[in-house]
């Protein structure tokens, strides 16, 4: 009996030393139980701060993705507005120019005027000039027809008063020079 109670306190032992290992064992997966599922939080709050990340990104990218049209939009009413701004000074450059030609042809015409109004203002003179002679001319013959002459260009003075007193006279026209304003091709070339 003594060496089946030793055999029993023996065996107890062991169970007892197998309970003590389950335990320790059983302590320390609890315990890997635990850190893991700490790590599994821990990775849980990552992936819910990384999908909050992705969330923003999204919004970011669809805010810039709004920008960029609207920057388009804008760039094409731009590209309208200069081409109208283009054309409305290509329209007063062609205006422009096409007055100075107008003026220059008026200025001209002007030119013209004036000198065929000299020449007329020169004709009347001499003509003037010419019926002084022929009066100083006719006065100095003594004829039968001095009295019909002498009464006709009493007649004459009747007629149209102060023909005795014709001066010379001179048409104070001065010709005025209209200068073409520069095209802009050429004030792009000065500049």
């Amino acid at each position: 009996m003594r060496k089946l109670a030793e055999g029993s306190a023996k065996a107890a032992d062991q169970i007892s030393k197998l309970i003590r290992d389950i335990r320790s064992e059983t302590d320390s997966a609890v315990k890997s139980m635990d850190e893991a599922s700490k790590e599994v939080t821990e990775g849980r709050n990552v992936i819910q701060t990384a999908g909050t990340a992705l969330e923003e990104i999204i919004k970011t990218v669809e805010n810039t993705a709004v920008m960029v049209q609207q920057i388009r939009e804008s760039t094409e009413e731009q590209t309208v507005g200069t081409k109208q701004v283009v054309k409305a000074v290509d329209d007063i450059a062609s205006t422009s120019e096409e007055s100075a030609a107008a003026t220059e042809e008026a200025s001209a015409s002007t030119e013209e005027m004036t000198a065929s109004m000299e020449e007329m203002a020169a004709s009347a003179q001499e003509l003037a000039e010419m019926a002084i002679e022929l009066r100083e001319l006719v006065g100095k013959f003594k004829t039968g027809e001095e009295i019909a002459t002498t009464e006709t260009w009493k007649n004459l003075e009747a007629r149209r008063p102060g023909i005795q007193n014709l001066q010379p006279q001179k048409a104070q026209i001065k010709p005025r020079v209209v200068q073409k304003p520069p095209t802009i091709k050429e004030e792009k070339r000065e500049g």
